[in-house]
């Protein structure tokens, strides 16, 4: 009888999660947890033309994948071209996160729904996938001084969206797989982020 309130519970709790169609592919923990965290957030402008809120979707993501994930991630690219998604993959770059957002604004909140990819860059397999979707509110008391933040760093866009943008992306990258660290230069490198 228990293990069936903890399978209620459990089924009850992902109902209700703004995220879905989540896949990691099955050789993540063989090939791809030591060896493709250094990522480079590429991001599809919203609606093919909003560049400034195409690069608050990635910031966010950047940062948040950077302090909740033992993913390097150093820099964020706007581009609409899939092209442009595997040019990222030069230098030290070891995978790609693949940003296809879509926002519309309603009253006093933002509808937000992303497509997300993490492409490792040998051979542009999809290491890992999920979409967000969800309706948050513009303005969020919580959220207050990451908005103020955001604004100073993107503009006034940000005072609309990046609370619904930071929700979304938090749900987002709070799926994708560990990586795990086994370098020391590349612990010192992602303290130093």
């Amino acid at each position: 009888m228990r293990s069936i309130h903890l399978l209620v519970a459990l089924l009850v709790s992902t109902a209700c999660s703004p995220v879905s169609q989540v896949l990691i592919h099955d050789d993540f923990d063989k090939i791809d947890k030591t060896a493709t965290y250094r990522l480079e957030v590429v991001v599809a402008p919203v609606q093919s033309q909003d560049t400034k809120l195409a690069a608050l979707f990635g910031t966010v993501a950047r940062r948040y994948a950077n302090d909740h994930r033992d993913f390097i991630v150093r820099s964020v690219r706007v581009s609409e071209q899939r092209a442009a998604a595997k040019a990222a993959c030069s230098g030290a770059t070891e995978g790609v996160l693949w940003l296809q957002p879509v926002t519309q604004q309603r009253d006093k909140s933002v509808a937000v729904r992303v497509r997300a990819q993490l492409r490792r860059c040998a051979g542009w397999v999809r290491v890992w996938s999920a979409v967000v979707q969800g309706v948050w509110p513009s303005k969020d008391p919580q959220l207050a001084s990451l908005t103020s933040k955001y604004q100073s760093e993107v503009g006034a866009i940000a005072s609309t969206y990046a609370a619904p943008v930071f929700r979304a992306m938090r749900a987002l990258v709070d799926t994708m797989p560990k990586p795990k660290l086994i370098k020391d230069a590349d612990i010192d490198e992602k303290i130093d982020l």
